[in-house]
């Protein structure tokens, strides 16, 4: 794991911690949805080609706690999977499963009503089952920047309906693609929407 990624770890780690030991109003959210994606490779290699992962079924874990009025921190996993297809020259194939890990650090607050603004980054983790094409040095991650918003309703005593809508932004190159000639990453493009249950505590 490189180096940034990994104190990235250790830092996410000491801010969940914190966040645990002031229980008082205390959020922790479940949620389950689909992310989109943009191409990671797009290129004309002897013809067109282009690499996307499908659209994913994703999971996301989040705790949040106010830091101000009317603001919180927020500390999020999401968990994601989706089968990694090529098109080269009209001819589509599929190259295995890619399971990706975000980790963010995400600060909301009011819009008007019930609807919230969130803004944050964090990183993305690779992790292909299968080392091959331009995932042949197997797994990496990526720094992330995230945007959203959410929409929530109370459905039972502190218990609150979340419809989340994210946009995110990352790059995309591996030492593979590096070694073959590429120069220069792919911006990689993300949305997803979730819906999930927040409890207070």
């Amino acid at each position: 794991m490189p180096r940034p990624a990994f104190c990235l770890l250790l830092a996410l780690t000491g801010v969940l911690t914190g966040v645990a030991r002031g229980v008082a109003q205390t959020a922790v959210r479940f949620s389950a949805g689909a992310t989109v994606w943009s191409p990671l490779v797009n290129d004309d290699l002897g013809g067109p080609i282009t690499l996307q992962p499908a659209v994913a079924p994703t999971l996301a874990l989040a705790v949040s706690h106010p830091v101000g009025q009317g603001y919180r921190m927020a500390l999020e996993g999401q968990f994601g999977t989706s089968i990694l297809n090529v098109d080269d020259s009209g001819v589509t194939d599929e190259l295995g499963t890619l399971r990706t890990l975000g980790v963010v650090v995400l600060l909301d607050g009011p819009i008007a009503s019930t609807f919230r603004w969130q803004a944050g980054g964090g990183a993305l983790f690779y992790r292909p089952t299968e080392a091959q094409g331009v995932f042949l040095d197997g797994s990496l991650s990526r720094w992330l920047l995230v945007a959203g918003a959410t929409w929530s309703k109370r459905v039972a005593n502190e218990l609150d309906l979340v419809a989340t809508a994210r946009y995110d932004f990352s790059t995309f190159i591996t030492s593979h693609l590096i070694d073959i000639g590429y120069s220069q990453s792919t911006s990689v493009h993300r949305g997803g929407i979730f819906l999930g249950l927040e409890r207070t505590f």
